[in-house]
Order: structure tokens, then sequence, then C-alpha cells
């Protein structure tokens, strides 16, 4: 028996089974329907208008998308500009440089966590060093800005104290932890140790561009997600 739920008055509507409400039980897995619908409940019924302006949240199907080969990919193109195919379609009304937060929901190895992309558009570029007594033209400016920034976008990861070495046993772990996951090859497959005051405290600017994970299982798996989305956001921005 399903039940549905309304959001947002009544505009968004979740059909949610028993299978779903079984989900929420102690003990079980949460599936990618109580996920999606409980992003849903906090973007329409917690967030303020202005904060839902500011915020783009994807589905928990993106990164599965995004990485997940397919055999209509053109092989005459680069991996990177594969995986953006994938999911270029899904963005066409929707700028995302124009949004403070991104949140993108993520599920590996049967486990959920959260990344949070922030101010993207705050990513520094050498553009904004050029003088205004440059020759060089308003338009000249904005492109130079624009192809200089869309190969930028940091990955925060706090202090380099926060990372530890991982050995060989836990690199070949990860190597086949991957295998079948279409991400970028990461040549520093350590786990990141994220102290998330290095990003808030009041030493750093809160638009600080990062990308930020946030996981309650601290495994080595998620060294490549960054650079993942890294690369996407580039071709997106390009």
């Amino acid at each position: 028996t399903a039940k549905t739920v309304g959001l947002n008055n009544n505009t968004i509507r979740f059909d949610l089974s028993s299978d779903d409400l079984h989900c929420l039980n102690e003990g079980e897995f949460l599936n990618d329907n109580i996920i999606d619908f409980y992003l849903q409940y906090i973007y329409y019924e917690k967030l303020s208008d202005e904060d839902r302006q500011r915020t783009y949240l994807f589905n928990s199907f993106f990164y599965k998308r995004l990485t997940q080969k397919d055999k209509r990919d053109n092989p005459d193109i680069s991996v990177a500009e594969q995986r953006y195919n994938r999911v270029k379609r899904w963005l066409r009304d929707v700028d995302l440089f124009a949004k403070s937060y991104i949140i993108v929901p993520i599920n590996q190895n049967a486990h959920w966590y959260i990344v949070l992309i922030q101010n993207l558009n705050n990513v520094p570029t050498e553009g904004d060093l050029i003088s205004d007594d440059e020759d060089d033209s308003h338009e000249d400016l904005s492109k130079s800005k624009k192809r200089r920034r869309s190969s930028r976008i940091i990955h925060h990861t706090g202090s380099t104290n926060g990372l530890r070495s991982s050995s060989p046993a836990s690199k070949q772990y990860l190597t086949d932890e991957f295998e079948d996951a279409d991400e970028v090859a990461s040549d520093n497959d350590v786990p990141l140790q994220l102290n998330i005051e290095s990003l808030v405290g009041p030493k750093n600017n809160s638009l600080s561009p990062a990308i930020i994970i946030f996981d309650s299982l601290r495994t080595d798996s998620k060294t490549r997600v960054a650079p993942t989305l890294r690369e996407f956001l580039q071709l997106e921005y390009d």
C-alpha cells in the first residue's frame, strides 16, 4: 500500500510504499526513495524562500548516472566528456553557478552520504587580478576570467595535517572496489579527514569555494568523488 505525501503546499507529491516505510525500521538500509523524500522535505518545508533560491538539490540518481558507464558513450571524446554527456540534459534549465550551495546525495556500497558544493562563483582567478588600466576590453576580460576559472574548482580538504597515509593494501582495496565505477583516478587515494572548523572557523571566509563531503563513515572510498565532481563542474561551466 502506497502513502502519498504532499510537500510545498501539495505541489510536490511523493508516493511512499510500504517497502519504503519499512526502510525506516531499526537495522534496515535506507533506499533512494526515502533519501529523496527526506531531502525534498528539508528543502521545501525547512528552508526559507531565500535559502531555496540559492540551493540546488540533485536527486539520488545523479551521481550514479554520472559515473555509470554506458554502451552509448562516445569513445572519440575524453572520459570526462563521456561522463558529462550522461547528465548534461538534467541541467538545461538550471544555472548551477547562480547557486551558493549544491547538494549531491551519493550511495556507495549500500551507504549514503552527502556532498556539499559551495560558492562556485568565488573561485579566485588570474582574471580577477587584472587592473582597471589594462588595455583589455570588458569582453576579453570576461572571456579570460571564464577560461581561467573553469580549471580551478577547489576541493577543500583543510590542513594537510588531517591526511594520513594509506598502505599498499588499502590502495589495492580501492582499486578493486572502484573497478566498475567511472570516476576520476586519484594519484593520492588516502582517506580525507576534514576538520569542519577549518572551513567555517573565524579565520576563514564563509564564502570560500569548496567541495565538502559529509560522511558518518570515514572510509578510503571517497577520494575520487571530489575530482569527479570537479571535472563535471568544469565542463558545465565551459
